[in-house]
């Protein structure tokens, strides 16, 4: 069992070794260090969180926690709180190809996140307005339990939609399993910060149940 010590990880994109492209075609420099386009059947529960509002538009990363809910950050909700403008896409890892899209129906944003306070619990579930069909493409993730702690200098995957600055609310993996919420990164070589996903075990367990 692995371990994990931290609530909030600053860690440098050099290890971000993993990435999940919308664009085939893109540079190698437009990539997160070490990145590659990755198959969705490999990461089957990533989702893209979407929100348009007029000529608005803004986009997360996010990890499939069963059916129907979602793990992401909790800052990609700070422009609006008006849920019906949110959608996820699933089962794709390029945004132009079919996959599944579901709109959002709720939200829990972590009672002491403040946008004011940087990535202090930044983080939130989604739930959807319908399930999603669970298939190749499209599967739960694992989550660490709430002792659960990494061991010094393990390798770690970041993966998300094409940035080097990180995707927001997206997974950062250990093993198969979502160890991290992207909250931001600020580019190649150097910090980015990811939300410890045992530290709030408890809590997303506890939110998934009172939806």
């Amino acid at each position: 069992m692995f371990k994990m010590r931290n609530f909030t990880w600053c860690i440098t994109l050099l290890i971000c070794t993993l990435l999940v492209n919308n664009n085939p075609l893109a540079d190698n420099h437009l990539r997160i260090i070490g990145g590659y386009e990755a198959k969705i059947e490999d990461h089957p529960w990533i989702v893209l969180l979407e929100s348009k509002l007029g000529y608005f538009s803004y986009s997360c990363g996010g990890s499939l926690l069963n059916e129907d809910t979602v793990l992401t950050a909790a800052h990609c909700f700070n422009h609006s709180k008006q849920w019906s403008i949110y959608s996820i896409l699933a089962g794709t890892h390029d945004i132009t190809q079919p996959g599944m899209k579901i709109q959002v129906k709720d939200v829990k944003i972590h009672e002491y996140y403040r946008s004011s306070m940087g990535i202090n619990n930044d983080i939130a579930i989604v739930k959807l307005a319908q399930k999603v069909e669970f298939s190749n493409k499209i599967q739960p993730a694992r989550l660490p339990n709430q002792d659960d702690q990494l061991p010094e200098g393990a390798p770690l995957l970041a993966a998300g939609w094409g940035k080097t600055k990180g995707d927001s609310g997206g997974p950062l993996e250990y093993d198969g399993v979502v160890v991290g919420v992207s909250s931001y990164g600020v580019g190649p070589f150097l910090c980015g910060a990811f939300t410890s996903v045992a530290d709030y075990r408890r809590w997303i367990d506890e939110t998934i149940h009172a939806f």
